[in-house]
């Protein structure tokens, strides 16, 4: 570790705290006094505010250095919840228990009837929803008893962090940093599902989600092999190892983007 590391690490001495369950009482204290904390999740580090707090998710935005206009996504607890928040009557049964939680986001349109503030993306219908397959995470969500406005923990432009000290310049925007220690994931961010089409199609197309997000697993594993990285834990998951084996898609996976013939793309 580098002197300029250790150095941080000693005069914030307090804020940077174990990402452990009886640490969530904290990050709830926080979330609901309008700060923002950095925090782990499945995929890399993100910054989070809670959604009742207008002055939170402004500060979201500050500490982003990003322009109000660009979108946030919002981190629920459970995937019974997604419905609060987004239209999924159209969905296929279970298919979002089968997406999550992981390390997508979905979107689809904004429910009429959800609790959602007007500092959340005014006037856009879309929104993007997380259920990040981290327990922390979720814990803080549940507790909080609403939505979290979730973003990855850098400034726009910078790349993606798995590891609390390659967020350093933005420590003093967060009253807390809970660490994890080093995210095992590729720095990607999450895979973007789109789930907004409505109707027949919109089943016919969902299901086809469903079929490509496990071939996305299935070469996110063969891309971690290469890698020589420890491979996820498929057990319990062989209905969608068939579906990989079964579709034969080639998915490209690099630093900026994901793409599939089918149109699974994304970045967190």
């Amino acid at each position: 570790m580098c002197p300029r590391t250790l150095m941080m690490l000693r005069s914030y001495h307090g804020r940077v705290v174990p990402a452990t369950t009886h640490r969530v009482a904290e990050a709830v204290e926080a979330l609901r006094c309008g700060k923002i904390i950095a925090l782990p999740t499945d995929t890399l580090y993100g910054l989070a505010a809670g959604i009742r707090s207008e002055s939170g998710v402004r500060a979201l935005y500050a500490t982003k250095r990003r322009s109000e206009d660009v979108p946030l996504a919002i981190c629920v607890g459970d995937a019974q919840e997604v419905g609060n928040y987004l239209e999924t009557g159209h969905l296929a049964s279970g298919l979002l228990e089968e997406l999550l939680p992981g390390p997508v986001t979905v979107i689809s349109w904004t429910k009429s009837s959800s609790d959602l503030p007007n500092c959340i993306n005014p006037g856009r219908r879309l929104l993007g929803v997380r259920v990040p397959n981290s327990c922390f995470v979720r814990a803080v969500a549940r507790q909080y008893g609403h939505a979290l406005a979730l973003t990855s923990a850098n400034q726009s432009g910078d790349r993606s962090t798995v590891e609390v000290t390659e967020f350093l310049e933005i420590w003093d925007d967060c009253t807390l940093i809970f660490d994890g220690g080093k995210i095992p994931a590729s720095g990607l961010g999450s895979t973007i599902v789109n789930l907004s089409v409505p109707g027949e199609t919109g089943q016919k197309l969902v299901r086809k989600l469903a079929e490509q997000y496990a071939v996305v697993l299935f070469y996110r594993e063969i891309q971690h092999s290469k890698a020589g990285r420890c491979l996820p834990n498929y057990r319990g998951n062989a209905a969608k190892i068939r579906a990989c084996k079964k579709q034969r898609v080639s998915v490209t996976v690099n630093t900026r983007k994901r793409t599939s013939k089918f149109g699974i793309h994304g970045r967190e």
